[in-house]
C-alpha cells in the first residue's frame, strides 16, 4: 500500500537546497541570547498523534538543539518553492553559509530538518509586503505565507517514515521514532511559532520583526531589510487566505535558492 506524508510547516523556517539533493529547512535560533534580541522566543516542535507511532516518542518531539532527517523514500525530490515563500537571495544579495548546512550553527540555529524526497505545496495565510532590491529605489509587493506543506508518496515497497536525529554537528544519528506504515495519509506538524498567535492584522508600513532572525542565517555581506506590510490577501487582490492558523502576520517561511 502506498501511503502520503504530509507534513505542514509553519512559522520561522528558511527552505534551502542542500547537498546529496535534500530540502533542508533551517529553523533560527530566536530569543535574548539569539542575534541581536529583538525576536522573541519560537519553540520548535514537531508533534502528531500518539496513534501514528509504532515505535519510539508517543508525545512528538522538542527538537531545539537537534537535527533531523525524515526518511522519505527514494521517490523524487523537488526543491522548488510555492507561492507565499519568497526567495531572499535576489532581495540579500547572498547566501547560507556553508557551516549551517551541516555544522553545530554556533548558536543562530534552533534546529535543522533534512528531507530526502517530496515537494511543496501551499498552505497558510498568505499576505501581501513589499521589499527592495539592493540598488533599486522602489519597492516591489510579495506575497509572504506562514505555513506550507511538504508532502511525499511512500511506495508499496517502501519502509516506514523514520526519523533519525542528533545533537547538532554532532555526526551522530539515532532513531526518534517510527510511524504506521498501514495508514493511507500520514499528518505531521512541524512549527517554529511563539507560545500564542502575535497580534491581529498590521497596519499598513509595518516591518515584519520576527524576519530579524532570518538574517542571522545568511552571509556576513547580506543586503538586509525587513518586509513591510502592505495588505491581507493577495497582492493582486484576489483571494490567497488558506486559513492556517498560528502568526499568519509575524512567523512566515522563507526560501533562499542555490548560488546562480
Amino acid at each position: 500500500m502506498s501511503q502520503t506524508v504530509n507534513i505542514t510547516i509553519s512559522g520561522l523556517c528558511l527552505f534551502t537546497p542542500g547537498a546529496f539533493g535534500r530540502m533542508v529547512c533551517l529553523l533560527p535560533a530566536t530569543g535574548a541570547s539569539a542575534g541581536d534580541g529583538s525576536v522573541p522566543f519560537h519553540f520548535p516542535l514537531l508533534r502528531y498523534d500518539a496513534g501514528l507511532v509504532e515505535s519510539g516518542a508517543e508525545k512528538g518531539l522538542d527538537i531545539t538543539g537537534l537535527e533531523l532527517c525524515l526518511g522519505l523514500g527514494d521517490g523524487a525530490l523537488d526543491p522548488s518553492l510555492v507561492r507565499g515563500v519568497v526567495d531572499l537571495r535576489p532581495y540579500t544579495r547572498a547566501g547560507v553559509p556553508v557551516h549551517l548546512m551541516a555544522g553545530d550553527g554556533g548558536g543562530t540555529l534552533a534546529a535543522r530538518v533534512e528531507f530526502t524526497a517530496g515537494r511543496m505545496r501551499s498552505s497558510g495565510t498568505l499576505s501581501c509586503w513589499t521589499m527592495r532590491r539592493p540598488g533599486h529605489s522602489a519597492r516591489e509587493r510579495v506575497e509572504l505565507t506562514n505555513a506550507v506543506v511538504w508532502t511525499a508518496t511512500l511506495g508499496d515497497g517502501a519502509g516506514p517514515l523514520a526519523i533519525h536525529g542528533g545533537a547538532l554537528g554532532a555526526g551522530e544519528s539515532d532513531p526518534l521514532v517510527t510511524f504506521r506504515r498501514d495508514v493511507p495519509v500520514l499528518g505531521l506538524t512541524l512549527s517554529h511559532d511563539v507560545a500564542h498567535e502575535h497580534g491581529g492584522v498590521p497596519p499598513v508600513g509595518a516591518q515584519a520583526e520576527h524576519f530579524e532572525a532570518y538574517r542571522w542565517l545568511l552571509d556576513e555581506y547580506a543586503a538586509w531589510q525587513l518586509p513591510r506590510f502592505a495588505g491581507q490577501g493577495a497582492c493582486n487582490g484576489g483571494g490567497g487566505v488558506f486559513g492556517f492558523g498560528g502568526s499568519p502576520f509575524s512567523c512566515m517561511v522563507a526560501g533562499m535558492t542555490p548560488t546562480p
